[in-house]
């Protein structure tokens, strides 16, 4: 059965309070998937990938949560 694997197999999570954009280094070398956590529940951001290195998540108010990367 032919699979995809991850590198690492936990994301990178970076927890933020109060914030309306949340820049992350993740020095991965791709471009990985990105998922915000707001109260255990997925919150609607715009993310941007700036390089191959970097996401900024921005979101239309400030809110505390945690940003997944994978």
């Amino acid at each position: 059965m032919a699979g995809f694997r991850f590198g690492n197999s936990q994301p990178i999570v970076v927890d933020f309070t109060s914030s309306s954009e949340v820049t992350v280094d993740h020095n991965l070398g791709y471009y990985p998937v990105v998922w915000v956590l707001v109260d255990g529940h997925m919150h609607f951001g715009t993310v941007q990938y700036t390089t191959i290195n970097q996401v900024v998540v921005t979101f239309q108010l400030s809110i505390s949560g945690s940003v997944h990367i994978r």
